[in-house]
């Protein structure tokens, strides 16, 4: 009976620290939590393509054409995802076709920005998608746009799925628009997307 009272106490003072050290230290420990995270392979130099994944219209499609400004590409790829019932009804746009209206607005020319057509639904489909591509394009080296937390997913999947392929791999993570790495925990779009990701992150790992 003392024993199990001193592990029950062992274990209360335990969990009373473990708290009370991430409630004062919580902003470091979150902060660090997120740079160790997130997977920035940026190069600084020229890659084949600049891959625009579907999705996050609002900061991928900007951060790549800003790449191609900077001369890291002369080419930018993007995905036709499969056709949702809104836009067969012609009320809603193709992902895809916004990419491009926001690349060429922003100085990309219509001639280097180049669409993939594999009715994609999810990252696996545009890594099967690219891999065909690279193979019909003899393309060497890419860089994928991503957002801050999928980066390390979407680096893991890529260079998986691509392995036996001798292609350069990089991955550049997009700021989000409403949080950042050093306060995504006081934003509650933050905690969606990092819990979504670490998620779907082991469910990769599991499933592919």
């Amino acid at each position: 009976m003392k024993k199990r009272l001193k592990f029950i106490s062992f274990t209360l003072l335990f969990i009373i620290g473990a708290v009370s050290l991430v409630t004062v230290f919580h902003a470091s420990i979150f902060r660090a939590a997120a740079e160790i995270w997130i997977v920035d392979t940026t190069p600084d130099h020229q890659v084949d393509a600049i891959l625009i994944p579907g999705g996050s219209l609002e900061t991928r499609p900007f951060e790549a054409a800003k790449l191609y400004q900077q001369g890291v590409s002369t080419k930018t790829v993007t995905f036709a995802t499969e056709v949702l019932p809104s836009e067969a009804l012609g009320l809603t746009r193709p992902s895809h076709e916004v990419v491009i209206e926001v690349l060429e607005k922003l100085g990309v020319p219509t001639s280097n920005i180049e669409v993939i057509h594999a009715a994609v639904t999810s990252t696996q489909d545009e890594v099967s998608a690219t891999r065909e591509w690279v193979l019909e394009n003899e393309i060497d080296s890419i860089l994928v746009m991503t957002d801050i937390f999928p980066s390390r997913r979407v680096n893991w999947a890529y260079r998986n799925g691509l392995s036996d392929l001798d292609v350069k791999i990089a991955v550049c993570p997009a700021p989000a628009r409403k949080y950042k790495a050093d306060n995504w925990w006081q934003h509650e779009h933050g905690l969606i997307a990092f819990q979504n990701e670490v998620i779907k992150y082991l469910y990769y790992l599991i499933r592919y």
